[in-house]
């Protein structure tokens, strides 16, 4: 044996020795905090998870009383948005001219409501994969609202896959168009979606809509043009004084 052994043995035994009572009294101790640990976890989670199955259950209970409380309340509103679609379908070519009323109100001009057949110059792409194109035109007759009821002038043909609201720009927009061979009934048009979402126009004219349904409901009876445009009038007083709250198309 080596002489640097020999002599350290008995010492480096003893060093082994404490070496192990250490580890067994020390790596002990973390077991045992490691078990009060998980204990303390599982009873916490136990703790948790009853509490929030009581708190569950109070809100379950606490929203069937609110809803209890406010049924009649909300079952009419309910009854209400589910007719609001169908409520909102007008003739446009009946609440036109009360339409063109509003947005003169708003906009400080002229605007009126028409409807006109025009024709239209079109231009169609059919092969995507070379410069082909032709020219064609489409007949179509068209309900709009625009600067004292000018139908705008074409300077260009529309692209086929183009709306006939682009021609508009910033002078009006149209309310409806189709197909000349195809008038019939194009001009009625359902303002609201299934899912309540407003289809067309400014932001005025949504609450001048909301109006006329207001007045359809209020007096179970569609309306003449006569009354929408006496509805409008009525409106515009109602506005005038008050800071004008425009809209974007």
């Amino acid at each position: 044996m080596f002489k640097i052994l020999e002599e350290t043995e008995e010492t480096y035994r003893n060093y082994q020795n404490e070496l192990a009572e250490f580890r067994r009294k020390n790596f002990g101790l973390l077991s045992e905090i490691d078990r009060e640990y998980i204990n303390a976890k599982n009873e916490l989670e136990m703790q948790h998870n009853k509490k929030h199955e009581e708190q569950e259950k109070i809100i379950e209970e606490g929203l069937y009383a609110l809803e209890e409380k406010y049924s009649d309340v909300i079952d009419a509103r309910r009854a209400f948005f589910k007719r609001l679609p169908k409520r909102s379908i007008f003739d446009l070519k009946v609440i036109g001219s009360a339409l063109a009323k509003i947005v003169s109100y708003y906009e400080d001009e002229d605007y009126l409501f028409e409807e006109k057949s025009a024709t239209i110059k079109m231009i169609r792409y059919p092969d995507p994969y070379n410069n082909l194109k032709y020219n064609f035109e489409k007949n179509i007759v068209c309900g709009y609202i625009s600067k004292n009821g000018d139908f705008p002038e074409q300077d260009q043909p529309l692209d086929a896959d183009c709306s006939i609201s682009a021609l508009f720009t910033d002078n009006g927009f149209p309310l409806y168009y189709c197909d000349a061979k195809y008038v019939k009934n194009t001009h009625m048009y359902q303002f609201y979606t299934d899912e309540y979402k407003f289809l067309n126009g400014p932001k005025y004219l949504k609450d001048f809509i909301d109006e006329l349904i207001s007045y359809r409901i209020e007096n179970q009876k569609d309306l003449s043009a006569e009354e929408c445009n006496e509805i409008a009038d009525n409106y515009i007083s109602k506005l005038k004084g008050k800071q004008k709250k425009l809209g974007v198309r």
